[in-house]
């Protein structure tokens, strides 16, 4: 599980193993201090996951492992992972700290680094798929000036990442990919009738021009697939000695859905 460490509530979205009913205990076992901590903790259930609310300070680079229990059941094991995180310091009229307010990461990208390696400014927006209708806001880094507000942003280090820092999770983004694409094939596989697909022979074939061919080909798609299980068949067009069209499904294992 993901964490920002500017947050001290955190909630947590997991799959359970089991719906508890009653109370649960959330344990934090800090790997590098060999240190057990339970928060105290409430959760909720809807679509399927537990959602969990619990107050904890955790520093960067903080690794922790967790493990959430009904009694003697384990409902849940995982670990805890810090990530980059971006901070509005607030100052007062003096120059005193106000207050430190958390800002989502996404809403802020770092000016390039001056002529001694520092990020001096950074820009803000709502929206930066959007930048034209929501105008970025430059703020100067915190300790960098006497301005009211700064930017404070925080990150892992990773060598050669000097503006973001790779996820944590990057690692796992293929085996994410490769299961995206087991469930589309699934879907597609239910989709299509639970068939790999089918030959339509087509007699008398060979005497078709090439567009006749791509009428009937185009013909054929519009009625049999969709936008997801587009080409599902092979069309063969066959001489004039073949018999009326036949269609012929693609044996499959027994078990594909298991595959």
């Amino acid at each position: 599980m993901v964490i920002d460490p500017s947050n001290t509530i955190h909630t947590l979205n997991v799959v359970p193993r089991f719906y508890p009913s009653t109370n649960i205990v959330v344990e934090l076992y800090n790997e590098a201090t060999n240190v057990t901590t339970s928060p105290s903790n409430t959760y909720t259930i809807t679509n399927g996951k537990v959602n969990i609310t619990f107050t904890f300070t955790f520093l960067e680079n903080d690794r922790h492992q967790l493990k959430v229990t009904e009694g003697t059941e384990v409902v849940y094991r995982g670990k805890t992972l810090t990530t980059e995180f971006s901070m509005q310091v607030i100052k007062t009229k003096g120059g005193d700290l106000s207050s430190i307010e958390h800002i989502a990461k996404e809403s802020i990208v770092p000016s390039i680094q001056n002529e001694d390696g520092e990020i001096e400014n950074y820009w803000f927006s709502r929206n930066w798929a959007k930048w034209q209708q929501n105008k970025p806001q430059e703020f100067p880094a915190f300790g960098t000036s006497k301005d009211a507000i700064e930017i404070y942003c925080g990150k892992p280090y990773k060598v050669g990442k000097v503006y973001f820092s790779d996820p944590d999770y990057i690692g796992a983004m293929p085996f994410m990919e490769m299961e995206e694409e087991i469930a589309n094939g699934n879907i597609s596989y239910i989709k299509n009738g639970l068939s790999a697909g089918y030959v339509i022979n087509i007699p008398d074939g060979m005497s078709l021009t090439p567009e006749q061919k791509d009428k009937i080909e185009k013909d054929i798609r519009r009625k049999l697939t969709g936008s997801s299980n587009s080409g599902t068949f092979i069309l063969n067009f066959s001489g004039r000695d073949q018999e009326p069209i036949t269609v012929t499904v693609f044996p499959v294992a027994d078990n594909i859905h298991k595959q």
